[in-house]
């Protein structure tokens, strides 16, 4: 396989995110979100879809101030957006972008479950990567470490899991 440079190494990238991090919780006051914002979003489409979700439990006592953000241009719907679009901005100007054909419907089940599985697991920890680990650290705050060894050991299992019985 052929290696492409991209220009900037592993490390360099991440120590931008972080100076920019940093950057973010300095002047917003708050580290780097993701999947709360994606939790609004679901709240609304749950709404118009005529659902209840406020009489949820996990709304009343978990998330209940997913209520009370209405805009879908807060500076945290923008930043999420602004990061999806340059994720997709850089693939296209490195020529990363590439589609690929779904190769049977078991492997798209499976991409839908694993979706599921990801979402539920940042639910339960109350954030992602971003904001646990990215986040956490950048505050300073000791639970970005924890989340960050947690996630080493999640990762290694996960790999032995589809070694043995995916792939």
């Amino acid at each position: 396989m052929k290696k492409v440079d991209l220009g900037w190494s592993e490390i360099k990238g991440g120590i931008v995110l972080g100076i920019l991090n940093i950057l973010l919780l300095l002047t917003w006051g708050k580290p780097w979100v993701i999947t709360h914002i994606l939790t609004d979003w679901g709240t609304w489409w749950l709404k118009v879809l005529g659902m209840r979700p406020e009489k949820w439990a996990y709304y009343q006592e978990v998330y209940p101030e997913a209520f009370f953000k209405t805009t879908m241009f807060s500076h945290e719907n923008l930043l999420v957006v602004g990061t999806i679009l340059g994720g997709l901005f850089a693939a296209l100007w490195h020529n990363e972008f590439r589609p690929k054909k779904i190769k049977s419907p078991g492997k798209f089940l499976l991409g839908i479950f694993g979706g599921i599985l990801m979402g539920f697991g940042a639910r339960l920890a109350l954030g992602c990567n971003i904001g646990n680990l990215v986040g956490g650290i950048a505050s300073f705050s000791l639970h970005g470490w924890i989340f960050g060894g947690s996630l080493i050991i999640g990762t290694y299992l996960g790999i032995l899991f589809l070694k043995k019985y995916i792939l």
